[in-house]
């Protein structure tokens, strides 16, 4: 995937990835980078710092935020739920936007959000239509650390877009792949966990470590739950070793010992 890094703009100042041919019309998409004076300002908690971003780069400020359980479970925004931000204790959030007129209820461009250290995390988004033939714009973005790719999150996000009679073919995906295989080295306890995605782990240092390949796995369970390569753009960008031209991290990642996270965002926009 090819990424655009873009120098902040405006009150909030914050640097962002911005994907390049993803977003179609009627969507963007952002992660953050390395930025520890914003981050500490605010931006992942709330903050006018993250206000002030979301302004920016979407021009709306009501967002629904996923707190990870690194467990399986992927929900659908109510559409009864308020235009206020709100958080969900979950690993994968879907939005549905109606946007034909003649509704009764004027459908608000949504914005879902995610912070990460080191996990992987799809962003996707279709155009379709019901069988009332009312036009549809849904977006997604599931969380999915090692935990979730053992409980296959991925495949369950699949099928609740199904459930949500959206053809997979419409499906565009996003992924950004988080820690690198040559970066992320695991015990014995995780591998028990992924041996069906055996050869996605690789020997370590010694016999009981592996280097884990996320993006491997994920790229596979998107593949068995019906999405075709070519709907897939996967950015290489990794958390843990990825620099700039001066030498400074590009992305926050647990794995150095840092507290702070990226943020990720995916943003529905009304036509």
């Amino acid at each position: 995937m090819k990424v655009k890094l873009k120098e902040g703009v405006g009150k909030s100042k914050v640097r962002v990835i911005k994907f390049s041919t993803l977003g179609g019309q009627g969507v963007k998409h952002l992660i953050t980078l390395n930025d520890v004076k914003c981050v500490k300002e605010g931006l992942n908690n709330g903050s006018a710092v993250l206000l002030d971003l979301l302004e920016e780069h979407f021009g709306h400020k009501v967002y629904y935020r996923i707190r990870p359980e690194h467990d399986d479970q992927v929900l659908v925004v109510p559409p009864s739920i308020n235009d206020e931000s709100q958080d969900f204790n979950c690993d994968g959030l879907i939005y549905t936007m109606h946007l034909a007129p003649r509704r009764k209820r004027t459908w608000h461009p949504a914005i879902l959000a995610s912070n990460t250290g080191d996990c992987p995390h799809i962003f996707f988004h279709a155009d379709y239509r019901t069988r009332e033939h009312d036009p549809v714009r849904l977006v997604g973005l599931v969380h999915s650390g090692w935990r979730g790719c053992a409980k296959n999150i991925i495949g369950k996000a699949i099928r609740r877009v199904e459930n949500l009679l959206c053809p997979l073919g419409n499906l565009r995906i996003g992924f950004w792949g988080g820690i690198c295989t040559k970066c992320y080295e695991v015990d014995e306890a995780v591998w028990k966990n992924l041996v069906p995605y055996h050869r996605h782990l690789h020997r370590g240092k010694d016999k009981k470590h592996w280097m884990l390949d996320m993006r491997g796995i994920i790229n596979q369970q998107l593949v068995q739950a019906g999405i075709k390569p070519w709907q897939i753009e996967t950015s290489m960008l990794c958390s843990h070793c990825q620099r700039e031209q001066n030498g400074k991290h590009v992305l926050f990642s647990h794995r150095r010992g840092e507290p702070h996270r990226n943020g990720l965002f995916i943003c529905a926009l009304a036509d």
